[in-house]
């Protein structure tokens, strides 16, 4: 096998639809991992692709992808501990992972990736008196944000400006990211593990697929 392997891991709450983004939008194709339309989960554990996948990275170096699905999170029939272990695994695992979530960044989002604080704990060293990623064991981390109908316009920035100025989807997701005083001392602390966990994140917002 010529070319470095990439790993790529999808996880995010329990059925939001992280198969059918791998099958769609990673494997290009309408099967592959299994999807079902009723409440009980079809991944368990992690499953991974049959196939390495041929392809480039950003500089044209050949790399190897190889794509790997996850159990949903914060399912009825798991408990806490069952969701720290496989998302810290899938950490672990990947090159890259991808959070997959439903609509816009709000409290509710954040606190469901409150287990990143925990795991943090033990793959972490420090800077400074600060926490951050030990070397390597952090890996790029992407936002997908499904079923995504909000205009990304902050207001406050220029209030001259009578629709609002747009933003990035990464600035969004860095506003999202930053602390809060609204929000509970626990929220922000989960955003702080967040920043210093991922130093290299992203966002990316997808509309409904049947929106025009």
């Amino acid at each position: 096998m010529e070319g470095t392997l990439s790993i790529v891991v999808v996880c995010g709450a329990y059925r939001t639809g992280k198969s059918y983004l791998i099958n769609r939008v990673l494997l290009g194709r309408s099967d592959g991992f299994g999807v079902g339309s009723t409440i009980d989960a079809c991944t368990k554990g992690l499953w991974m692709w049959s196939k390495v996948l041929k392809c480039q990275d950003y500089l044209g170096v050949p790399t190897n992808l190889l794509i790997i699905d996850s159990e949903g999170l914060s399912s009825c029939d798991q408990d806490g501990t069952a969701d720290s272990n496989l998302f810290a695994l899938s950490v672990l695992l990947s090159s890259l992972l991808i959070y997959n979530s439903m609509g816009a960044i709000d409290e509710g989002s954040i606190d469901c990736l409150a287990v990143v604080s925990h795991i943090s704990k033990l793959l972490q060293g420090k800077v400074q008196g600060e926490a951050v990623p030990a070397e390597g064991s952090s890996p790029d981390f992407y936002w997908v944000l499904r079923d995504f109908s909000l205009q990304l316009l902050l207001k406050y920035i220029c209030m001259a400006c009578s629709n609002g100025t747009p933003i990035t989807e990464d600035e969004y997701l860095e506003n999202s990211l930053k602390s809060n005083k609204s929000s509970s001392d626990e929220h922000n602390k989960i955003r702080k593990a967040l920043m210093n966990f991922f130093p290299n994140r992203h966002c990316c917002s997808l509309i409904r697929p049947t929106t025009s």
